[in-house]
């Protein structure tokens, strides 16, 4: 087995101006290099929102313009192995334009 794995969105849940069934992909299928990659984008991305520096709809807002895509594409979940290193690049410019970095994030939320 190839051990690629994606969630399915729960039936009833929103996104954009479509709702759910419950058996719609999250995402792009991962194996676990790509899943190691999510999860680390995930934990540069989420203390953006996590600890208020901005709305998660900013958040990805932020994203989405950083990499020149509609916020309706712009999903960790959605991104390849390809986009991994322009993805996190896009997701250091988010902090440095707070005049943050993720490093100095973590000591103010301790």
């Amino acid at each position: 087995t190839c051990k690629s794995s994606v969630g399915c969105h729960a039936a009833g849940t929103w996104h954009g101006d479509t709702v759910h069934e419950g058996d719609e992909p999250m995402g792009v299928m991962a194996d676990a290099e790509l899943r190691r990659h999510r999860i680390m984008m995930h934990g540069l991305f989420d203390p953006l929102w996590h600890n208020k520096f901005m709305t998660r709809k900013s958040a990805y807002a932020a994203l989405a313009a950083e990499l020149g895509i509609p916020v309706s594409k712009c999903h960790i979940s959605w991104f390849t192995k390809e986009q991994v290193p322009q993805v996190m690049r896009a997701i250091n410019e988010i902090w440095n334009s707070l005049g943050e970095t993720y490093e100095s994030s973590k000591r103010k939320w301790r």
